[in-house]
């Protein structure tokens, strides 16, 4: 996907965004879908940019990097490269709760927890695979930390775990909170 697709893409999604909320919507839920929409946005022009920068063979970085903070807001944290691929995102305290988690990821289609026994609780940290690549969920201060064991490498697979993190745990704890 090119540069300017995925702009053009941005731009529909803002348009789509700003069409659905003519009606029954408030002013905050029209700017909290909005905003959505431009972070959307602003992923697939990263994800983009990094697909065409990375070679054909690999879906990891060469080198480990240091976590760099790249996106914040109440609800999460973003740790990208320098290329803009996801290395591990935060799910901010108080959002959800680890067992939630780990619960939604275990329901993910392509996730297993192979070490986790279905009839107790998951231990921190715990670890899943996910095509193939091994990935930890832990608590390393406050915030619930998801990256893949060899912290610092990036891989395109984490912006579908963070997809599913946003729409399937942080969409429906947001929701209860939202002014109606």
């Amino acid at each position: 996907m090119s540069t300017a697709q995925a702009e053009l893409d941005a731009m529909d999604e803002l348009q789509r965004a700003s069409n659905a909320s003519s009606g029954a919507m408030s002013a905050d839920e029209r700017a909290a879908m909005e905003m959505q929409a431009a972070m959307d946005a602003e992923r697939a022009e990263r994800a983009a940019k990094a697909a065409a920068s990375a070679p054909a063979t690999s879906t990891a970085s060469d080198k480990p990097q240091p976590l760099s903070l790249s996106v914040r807001t109440s609800l999460l944290s973003e740790f990208r490269n320098s290329s803009g691929v996801l290395q591990a995102f935060e799910v901010c305290h108080g959002q959800t709760t680890f067992g939630v988690l780990c619960g939604a990821l275990s329901r993910m289609p392509g996730v297993e927890f192979p070490d986790h026994d279905p009839h107790s609780w998951f231990r921190r940290p715990s670890r899943f695979t996910f095509h193939g690549q091994l990935y930890e969920v832990s608590i390393p201060h406050e915030n619930i930390r998801v990256c893949p064991v060899n912290l610092g490498v990036a891989l395109i697979e984490m912006e579908e775990v963070l997809e599913f993190v946003r729409h399937n745990v942080l969409r429906t704890r947001a929701s209860r909170y939202t002014v109606r």
